[in-house]
């Protein structure tokens, strides 16, 4: 079983740090004006990074830095400040969000995660929580659309659609101390190798709590052993570390995060023993290749390749005393161990053109999905049901080798009548090898009636 490695991660900050100091200290802040209006540009208009004021769809926007204003610690911290978000925290501290009330922690989540523009659900649970424990000190800025995105995002958008865009060209270090015996360490660089046409970015974070005191009690029977009242084991650790390369039309990156955490009340509210350990692990590895090309000064065509990992692990996760199970009070506890990793290969083809008032997209993309590997142990003898020391292996949640493909037709048209006035409308097909095929149509419209005020419908 995989653990983190926080001797790596200090290895890695430290050079990352050694680069940084390589090159030239500050930066001068000039043409405010036109910082004001890039405040508030967002990444998730297309391939047009516009004022987020001309993008249809409520969005909110939070700068890193007044997310440090607003002495919020994590991502998660910040998304509690954001109108019409609720999150929720299940038995064993899964995190989920839910927008105006669609999607919560009983059901599959209905918002699609995105870190720098790449796509982190995982879709034998349709969401991760690998990224909301990123220091504040590690993101630019975070995007969040609220209310229907399918037909421009697709699968996982019927809610939201939330962006995290981490720090790119700047020199940052960050250390912090917080309750619960916690720490975190930030530290983002970047160097030209080449030429001033080419980037390379590292950004990376390491924190480590071990949780504050809450005392909590369950619901098991007094007949029973338990560990009931005690602590909950809400332990928590993250490692963020981001790569990219840009040049002038040219992208490629690795991201990899890993969140491991304790199994906080337990699973059904059988609080588990006070030990402070992780034994919850989500991992998500992205790999990604994209260029755009411009032909003329009105038509843009692109490619991408993109790569995704994500592993959802148990290590001796506790399940419950022996006499929850039919044993005796002397028998150990029942544990479980469990892996299920699950990799994703997605390539786009995707064009626009802008003339005569038009705003043309079009993508296809191709999408394979298989889960490489599903496994579960429990500390139970298959022919008794009994506890014992001993693992053995039982049938997985989710059945391993198991693949989806599918290919998604996108087509839309911004129009704009004025500088003021656009509507925009289009359409999504998704052909799945084992579902249902899906359409997905959208109609927007963007009235821009003055600064101060501006009407949006879809």
């Amino acid at each position: 079983m995989r653990r983190s490695n926080p001797l790596l991660a200090v290895f890695l900050m430290a050079f990352t740090s050694a680069v940084s100091f390589a090159q030239e200290a500050g930066e001068q802040d000039e043409l405010d004006s036109i910082l004001t209006l890039l405040n508030q540009q967002t990444n998730l208009a297309r391939e047009s990074k516009i004022n987020a004021d001309y993008l249809p769809g409520i969005i909110s926007i939070i700068r890193g830095e007044e997310m440090q204003k607003r002495g919020f610690l994590t991502l998660w911290d910040a998304l509690a400040s954001i109108p019409g978000v609720q999150q929720s925290l299940s038995s064993t501290g899964m995190r989920s969000l839910s927008i105006r009330g669609v999607g919560d922690i009983f059901e599959p989540s209905k918002i699609k995660l995105l870190l720098n523009d790449k796509a982190l659900n995982v879709s034998a649970s349709v969401t991760t929580g690998a990224i909301y424990d990123m220091p504040v000190q590690q993101i630019e800025r975070i995007e969040l659309i609220r209310g229907p995105g399918s037909a421009t995002f697709g699968e996982f958008a019927f809610a939201g659609v939330l962006n995290v865009i981490t720090r790119q060209n700047n020199d940052h270090y960050s250390y912090g101390i917080e309750s619960g015996e916690g720490y975190q360490l930030t530290s983002s660089s970047y160097f030209k190798p080449f030429n001033n046409e080419t980037t390379v970015n590292f950004n990376l974070a390491v924190r480590d709590s071990e949780g504050i005191d809450i005392t909590a009690t369950d619901s098991s029977p007094s007949s029973i052993r338990t560990y009931s009242p005690g602590q909950i084991n809400n332990k928590r650790n993250l490692i963020s570390a981001i790569l990219d390369l840009q040049t002038t039309d040219f992208n490629a990156g690795l991201q990899i995060q890993q969140s491991n955490r304790g199994d906080y009340y337990g699973v059904n509210n059988l609080l588990p023993p006070d030990k402070k350990q992780t034994v919850i692990s989500d991992t998500v590895i992205s790999l990604y290749f994209e260029q755009q090309i411009a032909l003329d000064k009105d038509t843009t065509i692109g490619w991408s390749l993109n790569g995704l990992q994500n592993s959802l692990e148990r290590n001796a996760l506790f399940l419950g005393s022996a006499e929850s199970f039919g044993g005796q009070f002397n028998q150990p506890d029942v544990l479980a161990d469990s892996l299920i990793e699950e990799r994703r290969l997605e390539a786009n083809l995707n064009a626009q053109v802008k003339k005569n008032n038009h705003n043309l997209f079009a993508q296809i993309s191709l999408v394979h999905i298989n889960v490489n590997q599903a496994e579960r142990f429990l500390t139970l003898d298959p022919s008794t049901s009994l506890p014992t020391n001993t693992f053995y292996e039982f049938s997985p949640l989710v059945t391993p080798k198991q693949s989806r493909r599918s290919v998604s037709l996108i087509f839309e048209d911004e129009y704009s009548f004025s500088t003021d006035l656009s509507i925009t409308s289009g359409i999504r097909y998704d052909r799945y090898n084992e579902l249902d095929d899906s359409l997905s149509p959208r109609v927007a419209l963007v009235w821009r009636q003055s600064p101060e005020n501006i009407f949006k419908a879809q």
